[in-house]
């Protein structure tokens, strides 16, 4: 497998396929995600760790790859040129890649860093949709823009459970967040919850990658986050998490 560095990044490799504007497609996606992710949490943290992105279309899912000598980003979209699903899929592993950065080695806390991760898959949607003028790949469709749109109205709109919700005990919370991958609609009304403050407080997202600092074990320690951040996007991001029995 041969891998391209993107331009205007020093870390950033995507795979080298046949056909040349499939990768293109991935190139041009790639650079115009990274400099939304940039205004948001900076270049030290976007730039920080050398990663390649591939695509495997027989794999399950996307995934951030950490167990390699290098980090990378699979992709399993059946080709780039099926952009909507590369921007979903690219931008949930992007947002990995960023609290991968500030985890200090920790563990990810599944159930609240895949509900973050799958609010700005749909955040990065509708950037977008509202910039698409300003990404090279509208020179080739203009009109594509609507067919964003629509991938993100439908993720929205999708089914959910109230698995996360419900859950009243530490017990359960891991049980669900061991699940969290596979179980995704137990936690969609969360990620809706989590994309539409994303929406309103804009400047503020890139306080998510400090919540490994209030971790305890399975539950996000939300008062001392709130004491310590007095700032209203803390408050409503704590909406989120399930109200255990036992836990104050």
């Amino acid at each position: 497998m041969e891998f391209i560095k993107i331009d205007n990044y020093n870390n950033w490799y995507i795979e080298v396929f046949n056909d040349e504007f499939q990768t293109k497609s991935l190139k041009y996606i790639l650079e115009h995600m990274l400099i939304k992710f940039e205004i948001i949490f900076g270049r030290d943290i976007i730039d920080n760790e050398e990663c390649y992105v591939y695509i495997d279309s027989n794999s399950a899912c996307p995934m951030l790859h950490t167990g390699y000598d290098k980090l990378a980003i699979r992709l399993s979209t059946p080709e780039t040129t099926y952009w909507a699903q590369v921007i979903y899929q690219l931008s949930h592993e992007l947002c990995h890649y960023v609290l991968r950065q500030t985890s200090g080695g920790n563990e990810t806390l599944k159930w609240f860093e895949e509900t973050l991760c799958e609010a700005m898959s749909m955040y990065i949607l509708k950037y977008f949709y509202e910039t698409w003028d300003d990404c090279i790949l509208s020179r080739n469709n203009y009109n594509y823009r609507e067919s964003i749109k629509k991938y993100l109205e439908d993720i929205y709109n999708s089914q959910y459970g109230t698995g996360l919700a419900e859950c009243k005990s530490e017990k359960q919370l891991r049980i669900l967040s061991r699940l969290s991958e596979r179980d995704r609609h137990e936690r969609i009304r969360e990620r809706n919850i989590v994309y539409n403050i994303f929406k309103s407080e804009p400047d503020k997202i890139k306080l998510i990658a400090e919540y490994q600092r209030y971790r305890n074990d399975i539950i996000i320690d939300f008062n001392e986050w709130k004491n310590e951040r007095k700032d209203i996007f803390i408050e409503k991001l704590s909406e989120i998490h399930p109200r255990l029995d036992n836990v104050i």
